[in-house]
């Protein structure tokens, strides 16, 4: 078992939100999201630019790596043929997602032996016996050495050590994860942290999903499941979350006490590739859609913030009391919900609240790092993060070199605050760009548009004329940390928008772009 002080760990995902992150003895070197180099929304294929970046962040070659850690519910032979596994992984891996899908295994066997029989006997695949390697020639950089142990992580264990391993906590903690599905079917899982060590205290499976819930009342509303449900949370503002509400519960999985109390048996998603992004379809979508003829999309918004809020309070806050835990975190899909993590804040009496902050599928890989290194370390003091930026950097002169290419005329200035303030008061955006990029969807500051948010038309501006999206959209404002408390209500440290705040009417009207 690998003990070294410098072991390097790259943690690989494949999946909706590919990427890679590397790990030097629990320290995060760099971590990545394929999606910012390729420019296709939630990638889902292997993400080669990803695992580039990171070697050549650490100056290593892939030989160098000491573990690789996937996560993903499938062989990594699937994409890696070149690799050599572990006598036993196969078992354990069919194991693994045997506990989840039993059902669904016996009752499709028949239908997966008819396809594999036609497959094995089809011309195609006889004529791939003939080669010795099937995997492109690009892959060469990538090839691991058999020596390398190779660790693939269980999805929800993924997302639990990207929060647990992230938070700095000290004391023991309760964390819970929960997305649309995972893998061996789990779509919630609560775990407690002993000592460093992550251990189960419950999963649930597919019919408890409460990110397919959400996911099904998105595709409804006529947008993308695992990327609409963010107009979802900011639509339901608008609308009255009583008046249609009824209407959704048949389709909502109901907690009581720390349990699924009520399963709803969801449809089995359609699955369809566009330029390598997954796009899912529900049944259920269907009557959410129909719903729109008699109620507005806002009251249904509302409603399933609601309920969606109810049931994760539900679920946790009775983990919260069982275990007498002060200290939470949180991580999956479900999590990057800011007005959810607002009401479990002020709801639960806890003493420090942890959500990873790219705790939807594009933080696993460095997820399955950390977890893969505490298997292999026992380590149980991994240091809080201090920031989210991890990706890439450009030098002044890689810059110009680009400006000078597309011919955009620049200007260099030594005061650049004082510039920048000055356009930002006459009404100008400024699209701020330094550092290292932020791992995860939010803008943290290094890869941000800047407006003056006194102006209330501004925010129609930047919706319209920058991120051409509806005109209710709402931005994730920022603020200096010591001005905090003048403007919000019950104010706590929040530097990665993860979170959501209520402004003090008397500064409503300060800021009325926000």
């Amino acid at each position: 078992m690998l003990k070294m002080s410098n072991r390097l760990i790259l943690g690989i995902h494949i999946g909706h939100d590919s990427g890679a992150a590397i790990i030097k003895a629990g320290k995060i070197l760099a971590a990545v999201n394929e999606e910012r180099f390729i420019r296709v929304k939630h990638y889902s294929q292997v993400p080669l630019k990803s695992i580039e970046y990171c070697l050549k962040f650490a100056d290593v070659s892939i030989r160098n790596i000491d573990a690789i850690a996937f996560s993903l519910h499938l062989s990594p032979k699937q994409y890696f043929p070149f690799l050599k596994l572990d006598k036993n992984f196969y078992k354990n891996l069919a194991k693994s997602e045997a506990q989840g899908f039993m059902k669904e295994i016996i009752t499709n066997l028949m239908k997966i032996l008819r396809k594999l029989g036609n497959l094995i006997f089809s011309k195609e695949f006889k004529e791939t016996l003939k080669y010795k390697t099937t995997s492109p020639t690009y892959f060469k950089p990538f090839e691991i050495s058999s020596n390398i142990p190779i660790y693939v992580i269980n999805h929800h264990l993924a997302h639990a050590a990207s929060a647990y391993y992230t938070s700095g906590f000290k004391s023991n903690g309760l964390i819970v994860t929960s997305d649309g599905i995972g893998s061996g079917g789990t779509s919630t899982a609560v775990w407690q942290a002993i000592d460093g060590e992550i251990m189960p205290l419950l999963k649930i499976g597919r019919n408890g999903s409460l990110g397919w819930f959400y996911g099904i009342i998105t595709e409804g509303l006529g947008w993308w499941i695992g990327n609409g449900e963010g107009k979802t949370m900011g639509l339901a503002p608008y609308g009255d979350p009583e008046i249609v509400k009824k209407k959704l519960i048949p389709f909502l999985p109901i907690y009581k006490r720390g349990h699924l109390k009520r399963e709803y048996n969801f449809s089995y998603p359609m699955t369809l590739s566009i330029l390598d992004a997954i796009h899912w379809h529900f049944q259920e979508s269907e009557y959410i859609k129909k719903l729109q003829q008699q109620f507005k999309r806002e009251d249904i918004a509302a409603a399933a913030q609601n309920l969606l809020e109810k049931q994760i309070f539900e679920l946790v806050s009775f983990w919260v009391k069982k275990l007498g835990s002060h200290y939470l975190c949180g991580a999956g899909g479900v999590f990057l919900n800011v007005k959810l993590n607002k009401y479990l804040s002020e709801n639960l009496d806890l003493d420090e609240f942890h959500i990873f902050p790219n705790a939807g599928d594009g933080g696993l890989a460095l997820g399955a790092a950390l977890q893969a290194d505490y298997e292999i370390n026992k380590k149980s003091n991994y240091n809080a993060i201090s920031d989210m930026y991890f990706g890439p950097e450009y030098s002044d002169d890689e810059i110009e070199t680009i400006l000078e290419l597309r011919k955009i005329k620049y200007e260099k200035v030594n005061n650049l605050i004082d510039v920048c303030s000055k356009h930002l008061s006459k009404g100008k955006i400024i699209g701020w760009f330094q550092g290292r990029m932020e791992y995860g969807p939010r803008a943290l500051g290094n890869r941000s548009i800047l407006m003056d948010p006194r102006n209330i038309n501004n925010k129609d501006i930047i919706n319209k004329q920058v991120k051409f999206r509806e005109p209710w959209r709402p931005f994730c404002p920022s603020i200096l940390e010591d001005r905090a408390s003048e403007y919000l209500m019950n104010s706590r440290r929040a530097p990665y928008m993860i979170t959501s705040f209520d402004v003090f009417p008397k500064k409503i009207e300060e800021v009325p772009a926000v």
